[in-house]
């Protein structure tokens, strides 16, 4: 266990912390309000890239389907160069293996509630990547958005 009580678990060196965004689970920017139509049963989950609080910068977060409700967790990181992720109890050296832990342990997220990842939901048709998207002409701008021509 580390000093902050957290147990690290090591596992693929070869994983990178930031190689995430190519997999089946991982959603990009998508809201809250779009993730109930997507979890449809028990154990369904997906990542996603959020503004949990305004100011608080964007977040990634965990949405797992348990007991017929969204359940949403923040995966966590510490911002350093060797950044440990995590949600509750257990660290890991990137997301990828943080998602592959809970899926192949079947241990709950969190203790409190009890939801384990069984089954990914995969990037929708509609859901766009981030690369595939290229700016244009500049429509528009105000103090915190800009417009642009896709």
């Amino acid at each position: 266990m580390s000093s902050s009580g957290k147990r690290q678990i090591r596992q693929s060196t070869t994983s990178q912390a930031n190689g995430f965004e190519q997999e089946e689970w991982f959603h990009g920017m998508l809201p809250r309000e779009d993730i109930t139509k997507l979890l449809v049963d028990q154990g369904h989950f997906l990542v996603r890239m959020t503004e949990p609080k305004p100011n608080q910068g964007m977040k990634l977060v965990l949405s797992v389907k348990w007991n017929k409700k969204p359940h949403h967790f923040i995966i966590n990181h510490d911002g350093k160069e060797a950044s440990k992720y995590y949600i509750e109890r257990f660290q890991f050296d990137s997301v990828i293996d943080l998602i592959n832990f809970y899926i192949s342990r079947k241990v709950p997220v969190t203790e409190k509630s009890g939801a384990c990842l069984i089954h990914p939901v995969p990037r929708q048709d509609w859901e766009l990547y981030h690369e595939s998207i290229e700016l244009g002409k500049m429509l528009g701008e105000g103090k915190n958005f800009c417009i642009n021509i896709c």
